[in-house]
Formats: structure tokens, C-alpha cells, sequence
């Protein structure tokens, strides 16, 4: 985990490193745990399938809600702050919630 965000702060595309860094600690968990059988392959490729599918409904979803940012009940927290920070919170809220999604199977 901390060596994706790591890799999110070099690369641009944060949502690919995202579902680089799910499906690697898939693997590790699935195939370190089970070892290499049918049963655990099957576990593995249902796994991606629903990650795909998710992440297509997860980018809908925060595009349609338009989650992003911060709230206008933040307003007087971060008035002191510059709000440029350089990072499109819309890919940080989709990793999240594909994180978040990831880590609870």
C-alpha cells in the first residue's frame, strides 16, 4: 500500500497504478495463500472480472455525483490554504473507492 502511493506522487495516471497495485496484491493474496490450483485461478480471474466491472460503474458513478474536492462545510477549515494543490481529486476519489472496494473481498 505504501509503495503504491509512493508511485502515485511519480506517475500521472493514478487510477493505473491503482488497479496495478489491486490486482498485484490479488494475486499475492490468492496464489501466496492457496498455492497454484484451480480453485484459487478460478478466485483470481472472477476477481478481475469484478474489479473491471466495478471500475467502470465506480468512474459513472463519480462522474455523473461529480465527487470532488472539497465540501462548501470545509470552507472556513481551509480558507487559509492555498487550494492549488496539483492533484485531481476525482482520480483520488475513484482509487479510493476501488482501494476501499479491493481490500474488503
Amino acid at each position: 500500500m505504501f509503495v503504491t502511493i509512493l508511485f502515485m506522487l511519480s506517475i500521472e495516471s493514478t487510477i493505473i497504478v491503482t488497479l496495478i497495485a489491486c490486482t498485484v496484491i490479488s494475486f499475492i493474496n490468492l496464489f501466496y495463500i492457496n498455492k497454484f490450483n484451480d480453485k484459487t485461478k478460478a478466485a483470481f480471474f472472477s476477481t478481475m472480472i469484478t474489479l473491471s466491472l466495478l471500475t467502470v460503474f465506480i468512474f459513472a458513478v463519480e462522474h455523473s455525483a461529480m465527487i470532488q474536492g472539497f465540501g462548501e462545510e470545509q470552507e472556513e477549515e481551509i480558507n487559509a490554504f492555498s487550494l492549488y494543490v496539483g492533484i485531481d481529486f476525482a482520480k483520488i476519489a475513484i482509487c479510493t473507492i476501488i482501494k476501499t472496494l479491493n481490500f474488503l473481498k
